[in-house]
């Protein structure tokens, strides 16, 4: 949620991030996009603030990067010169056009993302492989990619903010998860973060746990 409420403004991709085979392809991972940010500041591009996670390739051949930026615009010719010349693949770029709903998805597929949020959850996603491969972490950002239009704001402020987005008249806000996960939400430790989510929207959140069976 909070990366949607981020409002990124483009979409990109790139495509070599680890070989197939290495033993820890988030290391690899963490190293070549650092380097590509770093070629592409060489090259006098400023790359704005983005958040990126790393998926394998569909064939096995290797791990890339999906990324979600806002900030100035670039070429993809001058974001290819910078990927090919940290042995980083062909990559790809595009605005952002497609329905907020969707935009966390691009970023969180390898997770089974769907719809506002990681909502619901589709196949074939591999949360634990996903996991590994980012290690341990849903996604990397920059320090300024979590805002309120465009001001830099801590994560959990912007999650605030984009639960107030989408329930923007409802008095009672709905949390699907199972019944293992309720139990805990619902606990003295589970209510800690939520009064903490309760007090940044500056009122009183109302939440109602709907749990599904485990199975599920």
């Amino acid at each position: 949620m909070a990366i949607t409420a981020s409002r990124p403004q483009r979409i990109l991709r790139i495509s070599l991030v680890a070989e197939h085979g290495d033993p820890n392809p988030f290391a690899t991972a963490r190293i070549r996009v650092k380097r590509v940010r770093e070629a592409l500041q060489y090259r006098g591009v400023d790359c704005g603030e983005w958040t990126w996670t790393v998926e394998q390739n569909p064939s096995r051949t290797g791990y890339h990067a999906h990324l979600l930026q806002h900030g100035p615009s670039f070429k993809q010719a001058v974001f290819q010169e910078a990927c090919l010349a940290v042995q980083a693949g062909i990559p790809w770029i595009k605005a952002i056009t497609r329905t907020p709903g969707r935009i966390a998805r691009y970023g969180l597929k390898g997770y089974g993302a769907d719809g506002y949020g990681l909502k619901k959850f589709r196949a074939p996603g591999d949360a634990e492989f996903a996991l590994y491969i980012n290690g341990g972490r849903l996604e990397h950002h920059s320090p300024g990619f979590f805002r309120i239009g465009d001001k830099p704001t801590g994560v959990k402020e912007v999650e605030a903010h984009a639960l107030a987005e989408l329930y923007p008249t409802s008095d009672n806000h709905y949390i699907m998860c199972s019944g293992r996960e309720a139990a805990f939400y619902t606990s003295w430790q589970g209510r800690v973060p939520l009064a903490r989510i309760a007090t940044l929207q500056g009122a009183a959140l109302p939440i109602q746990y709907m749990p599904l069976a485990d199975s599920d």
